[in-house]
């Protein structure tokens, strides 16, 4: 719906990017504050099946708390469309080029505080303390509570002033073709 907010992870699901920590994330909300924010989680990626026992087992605690869409990977040319229909993405561990072609899209991006990190997001503000999953959580209601999400075009503006301004463009020129 219009009203949703949608909070994405589109990547790999492993041990490496640890989507699972979302689910950690969101299990620090109560059900009352999901349901009147009207939450909704989308994962979209290739799958490790190993690692995926341990997402399901985390998934199937917050079955009854929060919707979530879970789907396979996707074309590089059809990413745009999920992170464009985001308004949030977490990327909860490495480093990952699927931040900036979010930010190109519009969305909040919340990382851990990493060099590579700081590079790449566009609000600072938004990476938070290394494995602290609690910090990421307040980052988190912050934005919702403070409706930054909304603020897509100014998001796409603020890419300027990083240093991937010519990567930026050259994605921006592929994804909307």
């Amino acid at each position: 719906g219009k009203e949703d907010i949608i909070i994405s992870y589109i990547g790999k699901f492993n041990d490496f990017k640890c989507p699972d920590l979302i689910l950690d994330i969101i299990d620090k909300f109560d059900k009352d504050y999901i349901d009147k924010k009207k939450l909704k989680l989308l994962f979209i990626g290739p799958k490790d099946p190993k690692y995926m026992k341990k997402f399901d087992k985390k998934l199937s605690n917050l079955k009854d708390k929060i919707h979530v869409v879970i789907d396979d990977a996707k074309p590089f040319s059809e990413l745009r469309k999920y992170f464009s229909a985001s308004d949030i993405c977490i990327f909860p561990k490495e480093t990952t080029l699927s931040s900036v072609h979010a930010q190109v899209c519009g969305c909040q991006v919340i990382m851990e505080n990493h060099k590579t990190n700081r590079e790449r997001v566009v609000n600072k503000n938004n990476l938070f303390d290394i494995d602290n999953l609690e910090h990421a959580s307040l980052i988190l209601k912050r934005i919702i509570d403070n409706e930054e999400f909304k603020n897509k075009h100014d998001q796409v503006l603020a890419l300027k002033d990083l240093d991937y301004n010519n990567q930026i463009e050259k994605l921006r020129n592929i994804m909307m073709r």
